[in-house]
């Protein structure tokens, strides 16, 4: 049995602890899903590596290659906005079935 594992069935035991001043028990909040928990050791941020782990570092890798590619211009009206997507080229969905629309007029016009 890991510690993580340990902790994560003891919490009652570690918060008991931790409420009477108990030695190197710490309160603190997943980095992830903020949930309130109780741990012996002095760097854990998180409530599962597994799960929560993982989920803040794909987040953070999105954040970053979000910022990395910028703002773009919508092909159909022009203003600047912030992709979701890497190939996205539309502000909205409003603006691509507008553009699609266009695309069909002119192939049905000739």
């Amino acid at each position: 049995m890991t510690t993580e594992q340990w902790e994560r069935e003891n919490q009652n035991t570690l918060k008991a602890m931790y409420e009477t001043g108990g030695y190197g028990v710490r309160q603190f909040r997943c980095g992830y899903c903020r949930k309130l928990l109780y741990t012996r050791t002095h760097n854990r941020k998180y409530c599962r590596y597994e799960t929560c782990g993982h989920k803040a570092l794909n987040l953070r890798n999105s954040i970053r290659r979000r910022r990395v590619r910028g703002e773009l211009t919508c092909t159909c009206c022009g203003k600047p906005f912030d992709p979701v997507r890497a190939d996205a080229r539309f502000c909205s969905n409003a603006c691509r079935q507008k553009s699609y629309r266009q695309r069909a007029a002119e192939t049905a016009a000739q």
